[in-house]
């Protein structure tokens, strides 16, 4: 049997990533060995493509695994793309609305993120500067990958 290495793929958050959420000079040098011995590199998040675009511009990973498996990309063709559809993002959050205390509640879709909490950098980081405060008094009218 080939035991030869054929792929190596990693979690960003608390594997990868520093905990001030960067990539050090030496796991670049492996991502990049990697390359060069034809071992393909990749990693699985829940994080969405744009909070994890900064982490492929510097690794250039052949796989990414994002949104907690809903979509994945081999370089930048799209093998698996699992989304729920708007109707069923808007009954769930029909249903939420109605719930006494509801807490945060964030909606990812191909390109948007969402939430009902009013800070959301200081909630999320840096990486969510694109989010958008929505108290979801009205429907997204949106198809989604994940809701949290």
């Amino acid at each position: 049997m080939d035991n030869k290495i054929r792929l190596i793929l990693t979690d960003l958050d608390d594997t990868l990533l520093t905990e001030d959420k960067q990539i050090t000079e030496y796991t670049r040098e492996i991502f990049r060995k990697c390359r060069e011995r034809g071992i393909l590199t990749g990693f699985a998040t829940a994080r969405a493509e744009l909070p994890s675009q900064k982490y492929v511009d510097i690794l250039q990973p052949d796989i990414r695994i994002m949104d907690n498996g809903g979509l994945v990309k081999m370089n930048d063709e799209i093998i698996v793309q699992t989304v729920m559809s708007a109707e069923t993002v808007d009954g769930i959050l029909y249903q939420l609305r109605q719930t006494e205390g509801l807490g945060d509640v964030t909606v990812e879709t191909e390109h948007k993120f969402f939430s009902n909490c009013k800070n959301i950098l200081e909630s999320y980081g840096p990486d969510y500067a694109h989010g958008i405060y929505h108290d979801y008094a009205e429907p997204l009218h949106m198809a989604s990958y994940k809701m949290t």
